[in-house]
C-alpha cells in the first residue's frame, strides 16, 4: 500500500533528509521505523551465505532510494535515489524533484551551481559530480553519438537551453569527490564502533582511552560499569525459575548496551559484574538491528592436547537438554535444546593463515570455517540454540550453535557467520 510522499531535504555530503552520513545501521533502522506513514516497505539485502563479504544494502522500493553501509562499521556511506518521481526532493527549500516536478539537467545545474558535466561511456550516463553527490542522466541512443563525435561543452549548452529536457536517472549523496569511491563518513558518536579488546576470565578493555576508564573487569560494581561504560540504555531483570530458586533468592539483572553492542550482567546477591555480552549485529541473526555491531577483538591459542581445559557450554551455563520437534532437525554430531535465557574489531579482518599458527584474532567479521582445524577440533561437539516464539514475537530465522572454551561461548550462525560472544569466568 501506498503512503504520503516523503519529503526529502538534501544536503550534499552530509544527509538525506533523516539520513546522516556515517550514523549507524540500528539508527537508520529506527529512523525508518519513526517514518512508518511516508516509508512503507523495507528490504534488507545481504549475502545470506557470506553476510559479512560486504556491506549491508537497506532498499525502500515504495520510494526509489536505498542506503548502503559499510562492511565492518556499518556505518551508512552512501544513499541512492533510483527513482524521483516517488519523492519529493529539494534543497535549500526548492523542490527539484517531485511527481510534479521533472528533475531535468538545467534544474539540478542551476540549483546546485556550476559544475563540469561529463560522459560515462561505459554506463551511458552524463554525470554532474559535486564534492559530496553525483547526479547520473540517461542518454538515448542519439545523445550518445553526440558526445562521442561532437564536443561536449556544445551537447551540455543543448540541456542548458533545454533544447533537450535530459532527465535524472539516479541521485548518489555520499562523502568525498566521487561517487564511484565515496569516503568512508566520520562516526557521529565517539562511543559507537570504539575499539574494544575481550579478554577471557578478566573483562574489556579500550585501547583508545586513558586512565581509570580503560578497563572493565569481572567483579567490579555497577558504579565501576557506569563509570567505565556511561548510564545503560536499559536494565532487564531476569525472571526467576520459581521451581529451582527460593522466593528470597536475588534476581539477576543486565545493563543493556545497545548503542556499544554489549549487555553487563550482574549477580543479584553480589551486585557485581559476571558475564559479558558482545554482539556482531550480524544480519540474518535474532537480534539483528537490536544491538549495534561491538567492535572486539579477541585473542586465541591454538590449544594444548589436553581435553580438560574445555567445557561443555550447556553444562556451564545452566542449560537443559529438550527436543524442540517444530525446529528443523539438528545434525547427527550436535545436541539440540532450547534456550529461555539470553546467552545471550578491529578495522582489518584477522584470520589464521594456516593450522600451524599459535595464536589468532578473532573479530565480528570472523568466519567460523576458517578457524585453525585443531582449534575447532578441540570445541568439540556444538549444541544448537532455539529461541521459541512467544505471544509478540516469532523467530523466522535458522538454529544457531553454541559452542564453550576457555571462559567464552560463541554463538555462531548457520552459514558460519559469527554472531554472539559471551566471556564470564570460571570458578
Amino acid at each position: 500500500m501506498a503512503g504520503q510522499l516523503a519529503e526529502i531535504e538534501i544536503v550534499l555530503g552530509t544527509s538525506f533528509g533523516r539520513f546522516q552520513l556515517g550514523m549507524c545501521l540500528n539508527d537508520a533502522v529506527e529512523a525508518i521505523n519513526e517514518e512508518y506513514q511516508t516509508l512503507t516497505k523495507v528490504e534488507v539485502l545481504y549475502d545470506v551465505e557470506q553476510p559479512n563479504a560486504k556491506g549491508v544494502v537497506v532498499d525502500l522500493p515504495n520510494n526509489g532510494f536505498l542506503l548502503r553501509f559499510t562492511r565492518d562499521s556499518q556505518q551508512l556511506t552512501s544513499v541512492e535515489v533510483y527513482n524521483a518521481a516517488l519523492l519529493q526532493l529539494s534543497h535549500q527549500t526548492t523542490t527539484f524533484a517531485s511527481p510534479a516536478v521533472m528533475p531535468t539537467f538545467e534544474k539540478i545545474y542551476h540549483l546546485f551551481g556550476v559544475c563540469n558535466s561529463e560522459y560515462l561511456p561505459k554506463e551511458n550516463l552524463c554525470q554532474l559530480q559535486y564534492n559530496g553527490g553525483a547526479f547520473l542522466f540517461d542518454l538515448s541512443p542519439e545523445l550518445q553519438h553526440a558526445f562521442r563525435t561532437e564536443d561536449s561543452e556544445v551537447v551540455v549548452g543543448r540541456f542548458l537551453s533545454q533544447e533537450v529536457d535530459l532527465r535524472l536517472s539516479h541521485l548518489i549523496l555520499h562523502k568525498g569527490k566521487l561517487w564511484q569511491s565515496p569516503d568512508v563518513p566520520p562516526r557521529l558518536d565517539d562511543a559507537y564502533f570504539e575499539r574494544v579488546r575481550a579478554i577471557p576470565g578478566e573483562g574489556l578493555a579500550f585501547p583508545n582511552r586513558e586512565g581509570a576508564a580503560q578497563k572493565l573487569s569481572f567483579g567490579d560494581s555497577t558504579q565501576d560499569t557506569i563509570s567505565v561504560l556511561g548510564r545503560p540504555d536499559d536494565i532487564y531483570f531476569k525472571v526467576k525459575d520459581r521451581m529451582s530458586a527460593p522466593d528470597d533468592t536475588a534476581t539477576d539483572f543486565i545493563y543493556n548496551y545497545f548503542q556499544r553492542g554489549l549487555d553487563v550482567c550482574f549477580d543479584g546477591t553480589t551486585k557485581t559484574l559476571h558475564k559479558l555480552i558482545l554482539y556482531t549485529n550480524v544480519p540474518g541473526h535474532f537480534e539483528f538491528s537490536r544491538y549495534n555491531r561491538c567492535n572486539f577483538s579477541l585473542n586465541q591459542t591454538v590449544p594444548a592436547t589436553d581435553p580438560d581445559e574445555f567445557f561443555n557450554a550447556s553444562e556451564d551455563i545452566g542449560l537443559e537438554e529438550s527436543v524442540v520437534g517444530q525446529q528443523p532437525q539438528a545434525q547427527d554430531d550436535m545436541q539440540l535444546v532450547s534456550l529461555e535465557e539470553e546467552v545471550s574489531l578491529d578495522d582489518t579482518l584477522q584470520e589464521p593463515d594456516d593450522d600451524n599458527v599459535s595464536e589468532f584474532t578473532i573479530t565480528p567479521n570472523t568466519v567460523w570455517s576458517k578457524l585453525p582445524t585443531r582449534y575447532e577440533q578441540k570445541l568439540g561437539k556444538p549444541i544448537v540454540r532455539s529461541r521459541k516464539n512467544t505471544p509478540n514475537t516469532t523467530n523466522p530465522f535458522p538454529l544457531t550453535r553454541l559452542y564453550g572454551c576457555n571462559d567464552v561461548i560463541f554463538e555462531v550462525c548457520h552459514n558460519g557467520a559469527l554472531a554472539i560472544v559471551t566471556l564470564f569466568k570460571l570458578p
